[in-house]
């Protein structure tokens, strides 16, 4: 056998391993199991949090997000960690408009100072469940498009927000209100 041969042999080997263990990996972190959207009943979610309009990078969006998962590990607040995002078209491309707060469990708390409560009342939802790892996560842009092609399919109109719900085990739902 020629060195090319033998090069080229090993390096199908190596290619083929590469793909096998990359697959695996993604299987493991749940990168094939089915998103699905889902029609569900609407609730009502008092959000305590704070608002914010800027870009990703700015570092008060990485501090409102840090405020809010200390007061809901330090026990002052319970429920869960909610990111709630606007879409808005006045935004610039890497400009966000988000409530990030705590979907209280149970009734009003006693609200800690510089915090708001956002008030989401609905009768419908559309709702998908995401228990994969975040890492295989569909993006945001592809779970929008999901809502949108099945508001479209069934003749819903949607409001211009997902609501995302953050749980312990690292699992999300992301939900947006059937007008």
């Amino acid at each position: 056998m020629s060195i090319k041969w033998q090069q080229v042999m090993w390096g199908s080997i190596i290619l083929v391993l590469l793909i096998l263990i990359g697959t695996s990996i993604y299987y493991l972190l749940g990168g094939f199991k089915e998103v699905e959207v889902y029609e569900v009943p609407g609730e009502k979610r008092n959000i305590v949090g704070k608002y914010f309009r800027g870009y990703y990078a700015h570092p008060d969006l990485e501090s409102i997000w840090q405020e809010t998962q200390q007061l809901l590990q330090s026990g002052s607040l319970t429920g869960e960690l909610v990111v709630v995002n606007y879409q808005n078209d006045s935004l610039d491309n890497d400009e966000v408009e988000q409530f990030i707060g705590i979907s209280l469990s149970g009734g009003m708390a006693e609200i800690p100072a510089g915090y708001d409560v956002l008030e989401i009342n609905t009768s419908q939802k559309l709702a998908i469940y995401l228990s994969m790892h975040p890492l295989v996560r569909p993006n945001p842009i592809t779970i929008e498009n999901m809502f949108a092609d099945y508001a479209a399919g069934k003749e819903l109109s949607t409001e211009p927000l997902t609501i995302e719900i953050h749980f312990p085990d690292n699992s999300m739902s992301i939900e947006t209100p059937i007008q």
